[in-house]
């Protein structure tokens, strides 16, 4: 959103009095929008599914626990728009994961016979 636009918006809902404070604090950032749903064509932008790793990158693990991070996204950085300041490559990929989390709920004296549980998702298949 360029600066011009950001003060229409603060007149348009009546926030001249921090006007200040918000300009002080814009940043440029990029918008994801969801598309339709489904994996995609390889090198795309997407959010879930099986990432497109080159054969050079293994899948991310936990090197404490030896287990596989769960995939949230890859950003197909040339798709990106350019602004000033921005810190990312005009190219390339960027894969995000996340550690999977793992709950163990112990039973309590208020509720006799419960047991503990736990969740988790093995790592999808790799495509070749």
């Amino acid at each position: 959103m360029d600066l011009e636009r950001l003060e229409g918006l603060i007149r348009d809902h009546g926030l001249e009095a921090h006007r200040e404070a918000i300009l002080a604090t814009a940043r440029p950032a990029i918008l994801l929008r969801l598309g339709e749903a489904g994996q995609g064509m390889a090198g795309e932008s997407r959010i879930g599914g099986i990432p497109d790793l080159p054969d050079s990158l293994p899948w991310p693990t936990d090197p404490r626990l030896g287990r596989n991070l769960t995939f949230l996204l890859q950003i197909d950085l040339a798709a990106l728009p350019a602004f000033p300041g921005n810190p990312l490559p005009g190219e390339g990929m960027l894969y995000l994961s996340r550690m999977r989390t793992w709950t163990i709920r112990s039973s309590s004296s208020s509720t006799p016979g419960a047991s503990p549980c736990g969740h988790g998702r093995r790592r999808p298949a790799r495509r070749s």
